[in-house]
């Protein structure tokens, strides 16, 4: 990906996030804590479900006037919840594409530094001491034992 690219990526995410959780804690309506949705939901069904539930709401503001209140603080945390969905998939997109350039620079590097390992064996000679300094193991000969006679 080109740096401009990865830049323009980077300013869209950053527009994305700002403002996302800037609200104080105290804004925020008290919901009670819940480990884990239902099994037999998704969060695209349960997203679903909650703006059909917003919509009627909003329908009928006449007859559930008393209920104004809460169906606000409904829809700002619906809201909120949006955006970090949002947030969360141009950052996993994100992810991928530096996933994606990492194992392109990693083998680019690999094969690079192969060719330098044999330009450096050649410049110096495969034996050479000098070799160490790059990380380099020199090849020895081995030693030949004497004739026994």
């Amino acid at each position: 990906m080109p740096e401009s690219t990865y830049t323009d990526l980077l300013r869209d995410v950053q527009e994305l996030l700002d403002g996302v959780g800037e609200r104080p804690a105290e804004e925020l309506p008290a919901v009670p804590a819940r480990t884990e949705p239902s099994s037999d939901r998704t969060r695209s069904a349960q997203l679903r479900e909650w703006h059909r539930l917003l919509t009627g709401m909003q329908e009928n503001r006449p007859e559930l006037s008393y209920l104004e209140a809460q169906r606000v603080q409904f829809e700002e945390l619906l809201n909120h919840m949006e955006e970090l969905i949002q947030a969360q998939a141009a950052l996993s997109s994100l992810k991928q594409e530096a996933t994606k350039q990492l194992a392109t620079l990693l083998a680019d590097c690999q094969r690079l530094a192969t060719v330098l390992r044999f330009s450096l064996k050649h410049h110096y000679g495969p034996a050479a001491d000098k070799l160490e300094d790059f990380g380099i193991q020199a090849r020895r000969r081995r030693q030949v034992a004497a004739a026994a006679g």
